[in-house]
């Protein structure tokens, strides 16, 4: 019968192989690419944890060394107009302009803090197929006769 098609005796030799040992093959198969899965988890973990905590090493360092920089500009900035006004004056000044950097930052900090540590940690955490990134990187626009073109947003 399927001579027409063709040597048979890969046909013969699947018909003699036993249920047993293709279902025991095939659990090893599965055992195998769970084990590669699991392996490329933990080292895309892996590689996740130590950018993000190189991140915030980082920030805390720049942020102690710019805490640094701030005192000494805020006590120049208080010598400099003690010389001109009273030095409770020139402090009460200084006092002022921290009161208003910290509503500004209040006001602000959703575009400051919030959004870009999300952002930073959805590009960390989340990574999009080439054919979703394709898409996020442009844009489609509707023009006023009806027709769509797309623009590229890099």
């Amino acid at each position: 019968m399927f001579a027409a098609f063709g040597n048979n005796s890969s046909i013969d030799s699947m018909q003699h192989e036993s249920p047993l040992s293709s279902l025991g093959s095939l659990y090893t198969g599965v055992k195998l690419l769970l084990g590669l899965q699991i392996e490329n988890l933990r080292l895309k973990l892996t590689e996740k944890i130590t950018i993000l905590l190189a991140m915030v090493a980082f920030y805390a360092v720049v942020m102690a060394l710019g805490l640094v920089f701030f005192v000494f500009v805020s006590l120049a900035l208080s010598d400099l107009l003690a010389t001109v006004l009273p030095p409770y004056i020139a402090y009460m000044i200084l006092a002022l302009v921290y009161v208003l950097a910290f509503v500004l930052i209040c006001l602000l900090r959703r575009q400051i803090f919030i959004d870009p540590i999300a952002r930073f940690m959805s590009r960390l955490l989340v990574e999009f197929p080439e054919d979703e990134r394709k898409i996020i990187n442009h844009e489609l626009i509707t023009k006023e006769d009806g027709t769509d073109t797309v623009r590229n947003n890099q």
